[in-house]
Protein backbone atom coordinates (compact mmCIF):
# COMPACT_ATOMS: atom_id res chain seq x y z
CA UNK A 1 0.00 0.00 0.00
CA UNK A 2 1.50 3.38 -1.02
CA UNK A 3 0.40 7.15 -0.28
CA UNK A 4 -1.75 7.47 -2.62
CA UNK A 5 -3.94 4.20 -1.67
CA UNK A 6 -5.31 5.68 1.30
CA UNK A 7 -9.03 4.94 1.93
CA UNK A 8 -9.38 7.95 4.59
CA UNK A 9 -8.50 10.13 2.22
CA UNK A 10 -11.84 12.92 1.21
CA UNK A 11 -12.82 12.02 -2.26
CA UNK A 12 -11.71 14.31 -5.05
CA UNK A 13 -14.69 13.87 -7.40
CA UNK A 14 -16.92 17.23 -7.85
CA UNK A 15 -20.56 16.20 -6.34
CA UNK A 16 -23.49 16.01 -8.12
CA UNK A 17 -25.72 18.91 -9.30
CA UNK A 18 -29.71 19.83 -9.20
CA UNK A 19 -30.95 20.29 -12.55
CA UNK A 20 -33.95 21.83 -12.16
CA UNK A 21 -36.23 23.48 -14.66
CA UNK A 22 -36.94 27.47 -14.86
CA UNK A 23 -40.15 28.79 -11.90
CA UNK A 24 -42.81 28.64 -14.83
CA UNK A 25 -44.74 31.45 -15.04
CA UNK A 26 -48.22 29.76 -14.14
CA UNK A 27 -46.85 28.84 -10.51
CA UNK A 28 -46.45 32.63 -10.69
CA UNK A 29 -49.64 33.40 -11.15
CA UNK A 30 -50.72 30.60 -8.61
CA UNK A 31 -48.91 31.84 -5.79
CA UNK A 32 -50.36 35.40 -6.64
CA UNK A 33 -53.90 34.20 -6.09
CA UNK A 34 -52.53 32.33 -3.19
CA UNK A 35 -51.38 35.52 -1.54
CA UNK A 36 -55.16 37.36 -3.11
CA UNK A 37 -56.56 34.93 -1.27
CA UNK A 38 -55.49 36.10 1.99
CA UNK A 39 -55.64 39.53 1.25
CA UNK A 40 -59.12 39.10 0.13
CA UNK A 41 -60.22 37.41 3.81
CA UNK A 42 -58.08 40.75 5.43
CA UNK A 43 -59.98 43.04 3.42
CA UNK A 44 -63.26 41.56 3.92
CA UNK A 45 -62.68 41.46 7.82
CA UNK A 46 -61.29 45.27 7.78
CA UNK A 47 -64.72 46.17 5.82
CA UNK A 48 -66.37 44.57 8.86
CA UNK A 49 -65.10 47.25 11.20
CA UNK A 50 -62.57 46.81 14.13
CA UNK A 51 -64.73 46.07 16.45
CA UNK A 52 -65.78 42.56 14.62
CA UNK A 53 -64.73 39.38 16.46
CA UNK A 54 -62.84 38.21 13.58
CA UNK A 55 -60.18 40.80 13.65
CA UNK A 56 -57.51 39.53 15.96
CA UNK A 57 -53.98 41.15 14.97
CA UNK A 58 -51.96 38.46 16.10
CA UNK A 59 -54.20 35.76 14.60
CA UNK A 60 -53.60 37.36 11.11
CA UNK A 61 -50.43 37.91 11.36
CA UNK A 62 -49.89 34.59 12.13
CA UNK A 63 -52.14 33.42 9.23
CA UNK A 64 -50.29 35.86 6.71
CA UNK A 65 -46.76 34.33 8.22
CA UNK A 66 -48.13 30.87 6.83
CA UNK A 67 -49.55 32.14 4.00
CA UNK A 68 -45.70 33.55 2.75
CA UNK A 69 -44.34 29.99 3.95
CA UNK A 70 -46.35 28.17 1.56
CA UNK A 71 -46.25 30.35 -1.16
CA UNK A 72 -42.46 30.18 -0.51
CA UNK A 73 -42.87 26.51 -0.98
CA UNK A 74 -44.61 26.26 -3.85
CA UNK A 75 -42.13 28.69 -5.63
CA UNK A 76 -39.40 25.96 -4.67
CA UNK A 77 -41.41 23.22 -5.82
CA UNK A 78 -42.15 21.28 -2.46
CA UNK A 79 -44.77 18.49 -2.88
CA UNK A 80 -45.76 18.91 0.51
CA UNK A 81 -47.10 22.27 -0.36
CA UNK A 82 -48.64 21.54 -3.31
CA UNK A 83 -50.62 18.68 -1.54
CA UNK A 84 -51.63 21.36 1.52
CA UNK A 85 -53.31 23.76 -0.95
CA UNK A 86 -54.95 20.97 -2.93
CA UNK A 87 -56.29 19.42 0.08
CA UNK A 88 -57.09 22.81 1.61
CA UNK A 89 -59.20 23.76 -1.24
CA UNK A 90 -62.24 21.40 -0.39
CA UNK A 91 -62.98 24.15 2.53
CA UNK A 92 -63.58 26.36 0.17
CA UNK A 93 -65.81 24.27 -1.90
CA UNK A 94 -67.85 23.39 1.08
CA UNK A 95 -68.22 27.07 2.13
CA UNK A 96 -69.39 28.14 -1.24
CA UNK A 97 -71.76 25.72 -1.29
CA UNK A 98 -73.27 25.58 2.22
CA UNK A 99 -72.71 29.42 2.59
CA UNK A 100 -75.11 32.39 0.01
CA UNK A 101 -72.53 35.28 0.22
CA UNK A 102 -75.07 37.38 -1.60
CA UNK A 103 -77.11 37.51 2.03
CA UNK A 104 -74.47 38.73 3.79
CA UNK A 105 -74.62 42.17 2.10
CA UNK A 106 -72.62 43.53 -1.15
CA UNK A 107 -69.01 44.59 -0.26
CA UNK A 108 -68.96 41.27 2.35
CA UNK A 109 -70.18 38.91 0.01
CA UNK A 110 -68.65 40.03 -2.97
CA UNK A 111 -65.41 39.59 -1.18
CA UNK A 112 -66.47 36.11 0.37
CA UNK A 113 -67.38 34.95 -3.30
CA UNK A 114 -64.15 36.09 -5.20
CA UNK A 115 -62.01 34.73 -2.16
CA UNK A 116 -63.32 31.30 -2.66
CA UNK A 117 -63.69 31.09 -6.15
CA UNK A 118 -60.09 32.36 -6.42
CA UNK A 119 -58.94 29.67 -3.91
CA UNK A 120 -60.70 27.26 -5.72
CA UNK A 121 -59.11 28.28 -8.61
CA UNK A 122 -55.79 28.38 -7.16
CA UNK A 123 -56.66 24.35 -6.28
CA UNK A 124 -57.45 23.59 -9.98
CA UNK A 125 -54.40 25.07 -11.13
CA UNK A 126 -52.56 22.44 -9.47
CA UNK A 127 -53.05 19.73 -11.52
CA UNK A 128 -52.09 22.02 -14.99
CA UNK A 129 -49.34 20.14 -16.71
CA UNK A 130 -47.02 22.76 -16.47
CA UNK A 131 -47.35 22.73 -12.70
CA UNK A 132 -46.91 18.84 -12.32
CA UNK A 133 -43.60 19.00 -14.00
CA UNK A 134 -43.19 21.84 -11.97
CA UNK A 135 -43.38 19.48 -8.31
CA UNK A 136 -41.90 16.21 -10.23
CA UNK A 137 -38.98 15.02 -8.40
CA UNK A 138 -35.75 16.57 -9.35
CA UNK A 139 -33.28 14.70 -11.77
CA UNK A 140 -29.62 14.22 -10.11
CA UNK A 141 -26.68 14.61 -13.10
CA UNK A 142 -23.04 13.65 -12.14
CA UNK A 143 -20.20 15.31 -13.30
CA UNK A 144 -18.16 12.69 -15.64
Amino acid sequence: MDATDNPYQAPTAELSKEIRPTTPAVIKWVVGLYVATYLLALIRVLVKGLDAPLLSISAWLLVGVFTVGISLALLRGKQWARMRVVLLTFAPVISLAAFTPWTTGLIDGSLSMARNVTRIAVGCMMFLPSIRAWFAPVVWRRNL
